[in-house]
């Protein structure tokens, strides 16, 4: 389960997924294999929304570069409603930066419409574990 190695459980008539590992280092961020799906996902979806804005004036009043985070933020949200970004609310799952640490003078004299996208990816239940305590009849549960 452990070692990069994807095993198909029976379990009560059903086959299914037991773990699903990439062949990385346990200390990877990408050990679990669907973080590497995700970053495909996240990466198609941000590339497909970048598209709408090839062509457009990167303006000196950064309206271009709001709207690009705006639609790149909305494009995440999606994914953090799915349950796959990994935070108590979307600000705490993800940021897309647009500002002028990634869009510099130089970048846009060049062209270049740019953004840097962090985000916190949900891992997946792995392993689960059960305790169950018995208690005597002549005992309170709570």
């Amino acid at each position: 389960l452990y070692a990069g190695v994807m095993l198909f459980k029976n379990s009560r008539g059903t086959i299914f997924l037991n773990g699903y590992r990439s062949g990385a280092p346990a200390t990877s961020q990408f050990v679990q294999a669907n973080y590497g799906r995700l970053r495909m996902a996240l990466t198609a979806k941000a590339e497909a929304t970048a598209e709408a804005f090839q062509g457009r004036s990167i303006d000196g009043r950064g309206i271009t570069l709001e709207a690009f985070g705006a639609a790149l933020k909305g494009d995440l949200l999606k994914f953090y409603n799915d349950n796959v970004l990994y935070g108590d609310d979307a600000s705490d799952a993800f940021d897309v930066i647009v500002d002028a640490s990634v869009n510099t003078p130089e970048s846009i004299a060049n062209g270049d419409l740019r953004a840097a996208i962090v985000a916190r990816f949900s891992p997946h239940a792995e392993a689960i574990y059960i305790t169950i305590t018995k208690v005597p009849t002549t005992e309170s549960i709570n």
